[in-house]
């Protein structure tokens, strides 16, 4: 099973020039040890914006999930965790 959120939780990120290396997300530190893909998604300009750089990674211990940077708030949130 697949939990994903339209606007997904926050979480604390420390990146290099890259992307995401760690993340914090319910008080536990990952690392992340793959980074498999990233994009980038700018639309609805013309309504409401959204610009965000995605991040789909691989933790140290196995966790698969997609981190996104929401540019226009400076924040970044957990999108999706697979199973």
């Amino acid at each position: 099973m697949t939990h994903s959120w339209t606007v997904g939780p926050e979480v604390t990120v420390s990146e290099d020039n890259e992307g995401p290396r760690t993340f914090i997300w319910a008080g536990r530190t990952h690392r992340v040890a793959t980074l498999c893909n990233s994009w980038r998604l700018h639309t609805g300009w013309w309504q409401q914006e959204v610009w965000r750089d995605y991040y789909k990674v691989q933790t140290d211990d196995g966790l698969l999930c997609i981190l996104y940077y929401d540019r226009l708030r400076e924040r970044w949130h957990l999108a999706r965790i697979y199973d």
